[in-house]
């Protein structure tokens, strides 16, 4: 369903100079081996694997036709939040692995000549450019073909063959040489130390160039740590009432079923990725991950409202919440930082007898009417005062990208003519 999106990045990369390392970032860490092969009218087990090391590490992955592009999957076939399978395209796609130990393989069963093609295995790993992606190539063979294959191989192939009547053409069980995942996770490592050493050369310049020109240090420290804590948006605090439901706003853009993506609610401000203490993860369309029922998603999911409702809250309730929504792009995600403060209702009840400003608080009870329902929401000036803010930073962002471009060239023009 990524197609369209997919086909304008192609096209825009096509258009661009070559950025060396730029493009090595975008296209991120492939992992590419042998091809795996299958008979048509067996099963076939496409192997795919991510280290599992606590119970935080299991993580969001997909399934999909085609190489993998630089966000997500193009062409999905299948999706899991790392315990389940959330969505798949055919039955015959599944998961025959331990998921909580990081086996992800795809089992495609009784394959036919159309399975075969390109296929990319997406882990998203926590933090930047960090997702595993491996492409494996899927070859399809008819069965007098393949046992002509197997007949004339020297190679052993770890066919696994048996059957009463026909031994050469059923229950043929495919794996991958044990020497080709070998030869993937030392590309992986190989190419991992390359993209490293290209980014400690582009920091290493960038600091030879702020003390070449005089440039305080400050300013460039400055430029980095904006251009690597992405587009945050905050806004006024959200109040609530003890023993009263508080709702925390947010909202993105949906005008087609393809902008429908995946959030997480976390406690503390955004970190560069994910949410730090996650306590509710949707994947768009309904909640797959929760810490608890007090907290919920009462909006419309597929018209873009994914805000909090904290059912009954607590003095405890209040803190920073991270709303981050994972748009596709580079450094496209929404990162809305709330702040929430739980009032008792003495403390309540003197602040809107004695506040100018109407809070919009709506209030009812038979019996305490100060005491009882008060649904919280945010004045409207609030979230425009927001969109306000992300609007300023994104054009300070841009502004300071160019200026950082503009710099590169005079100091390549002081180095030409010294």
């Amino acid at each position: 369903m990524w197609t369209r999106r997919n086909e304008q990045r192609a096209n825009y990369r096509k258009s661009q100079p070559s950025l060396g390392l730029c493009e090595s970032i975008q296209y991120g860490l492939t992992v590419s081996g042998s091809p795996v092969r299958g008979v048509v009218g067996q099963n076939v087990t496409l192997p795919c694997k991510y280290r599992v090391n606590h119970q935080n590490d299991i993580t969001t992955m997909c399934w999909g036709r085609g190489s993998c592009p630089s966000s997500q999957c193009s062409q999905t076939i299948l999706w899991t939040d790392g315990r389940r399978v959330t969505e798949r395209q055919s039955s015959r796609y599944r998961l025959e692995g331990n998921l909580t130990q990081g086996d992800v393989s795809l089992t495609i069963m009784n394959v036919a000549e159309a399975d075969g093609g390109m296929y990319c295995c997406r882990v998203e790993i926590r933090g930047w450019f960090n997702d595993q992606k491996n492409n494996l190539e899927v070859v399809i063979e008819k069965v007098a073909a393949h046992a002509t294959q197997v007949s004339s191989s020297v190679t052993p192939r770890w066919l696994s063959i048996s059957s009463p009547e026909a031994p050469w053409a059923l229950n043929v069980s495919t794996s991958v040489h044990p020497l080709e995942a070998g030869s993937r996770g030392t590309g992986m490592y190989i190419k991992i130390g390359v993209i490293l050493s290209l980014l400690v050369l582009l920091i290493l310049s960038l600091l030879i160039f702020a003390f070449i020109t005089m440039a305080p240090y400050f300013i460039l420290q400055w430029i980095l740590m904006v251009l690597f804590t992405g587009l945050t948006v905050s806004g006024s605090p959200v109040r609530g009432v003890v023993g009263q439901n508080v709702t925390l706003p947010c909202k993105y853009q949906v005008n087609h079923q393809n902008d429908i993506t995946t959030m997480c609610w976390g406690r503390g401000s955004c970190p560069p990725s994910q949410c730090s203490q996650t306590i509710l993860w949707t994947d768009g369309r309904r909640v797959t991950e929760r810490q608890s029922s007090r907290y919920r998603l009462e909006g419309n999911l597929a018209q873009g409202d994914v805000s909090l409702t904290i059912v009954n809250a607590a003095e405890a309730d209040g803190g920073m919440y991270c709303c981050k929504v994972e748009i596709p792009g580079w450094f496209n995600d929404l990162l809305n930082n709330l702040e929430v403060v739980i009032e008792t209702v003495a403390e309540h009840v003197t602040q809107v007898s004695s506040s100018v400003t109407p809070r919009w608080l709506s209030i009812s009870s038979p019996e305490a009417p100060w005491a009882l329902n008060v649904p919280t929401s945010v004045h409207p000036l609030e979230a425009e005062s927001r969109r306000t803010g992300m609007y300023i930073r994104i054009s300070v962002i841009l502004s300071l990208l160019v200026l950082l471009i503009l710099s590169l060239l005079i100091f390549t023009w002081y180095l030409h003519n010294t």
